[in-house]
C-alpha cells in the first residue's frame, strides 16, 4: 500500500494506492466539512458518516477506483469506479501540518457509480499508516 495525504484551504484528501507502480486501484477519502464551515472543525475520535455518493454534496467522500492511469489524483478517470453509499470513519491521529492523518473505516458499503447493482463492502479499513515524521534533531 501507498499513503498520499494532501490538506490545503480546510480540504483533507487522503489517498490509499495498491502500490507505485501503475495501473492502480485506490481509496480516496475526501473531507470538505471544514472549507464550508468556518465554525466546523474535524476532531480525533468522533465518527462521521460516508453516506452521501454524490460528488458534489458530499462533505466526507469515499470512493474506490480500480485500474486507475498514471497521475490519476481522484477516482474519476480510473477503469470502473465506486463510491460510499453507508459506513463511517473515526480520526484516530491528525497533524495535517506535520503530514499525519490516520483514521479508521467501518461499515462501509460502496456502489458502482455505472451499475447500482455491482459493489463493494469494507468492514474495516485503517487509512494512512504512514508512520509519523521523525523529530526534528
Amino acid at each position: 500500500m501507498h499513503s498520499e495525504l494532501m490538506a490545503d484551504q480546510g480540504v483533507i484528501v487522503v489517498r490509499e494506492t495498491s502500490g507505485e507502480a501503475y495501473p492502480q486501484d485506490q481509496m480516496v477519502l475526501e473531507l470538505y466539512g471544514e472549507m464550508f464551515s468556518q465554525d466546523f472543525t474535524y476532531e480525533v475520535g468522533v465518527p462521521y458518516p460516508v453516506d452521501d455518493p454524490d460528488p458534489v454534496s458530499c462533505m466526507e467522500c469515499l470512493t474506490i477506483g480500480v485500474n486507475c492511469p498514471v497521475g490519476t489524483a481522484s477516482t474519476g478517470s480510473c477503469e470502473v469506479n465506486y463510491a460510499a453509499v453507508a459506513g463511517e470513519f473515526t480520526i484516530t491521529e491528525m497533524d495535517t501540518e506535520a503530514g499525519v492523518f490516520k483514521a479508521t473505516l467501518t461499515g462501509a458499503q460502496f456502489v458502482n457509480v455505472d451499475d447500482e447493482n455491482s459493489g463493494w463492502c469494507v468492514d474495516s479499513f485503517d487509512f494512512n499508516e504512514m508512520p509519523a515524521p521523525a523529530p526534528a534533531e
